[in-house]
């Protein structure tokens, strides 16, 4: 099966990609988007974690968060996917800050 996974930011997706081995594939979005793609299996199943990314237009290495960025990504995500072998499963595992809140460190 094939399992799209996303997060936000970069730090949060790090441990999950280190854990996983994933590697970054570079040519999974378009070169103009900000966002990134790790892949790799895991047992039978094909995961993908794309990412957010960081601004690129002024230059500020700030991790693009919010609704429309993860929109986009997501979607062009999915899209890419079709091509070759739709997601099965797609997980939004973003956090939103709400774990540290909860008493999480």
């Amino acid at each position: 099966s094939n399992v799209l996974i996303a997060i936000a930011m970069e730090a949060e997706a790090s441990p999950f990609v280190n854990h996983l081995n994933l590697t970054i594939d570079k040519s999974f979005f378009p070169p103009e988007s900000p966002f990134q793609a790790f892949r790799g299996k895991h047992n039978s199943c094909d995961l993908t974690v794309i990412t957010n990314g960081k601004d690129t237009v002024l230059n500020t290495n700030v991790d693009n968060v919010g609704t429309v960025p993860a929109a986009v990504a997501t979607f062009l995500a999915l899209q890419k996917l079709k091509e070759t072998d739709p997601a099965h499963l797609l997980i939004n595992a973003g956090t939103c800050g709400g774990f540290q809140r909860k008493g999480a460190e």
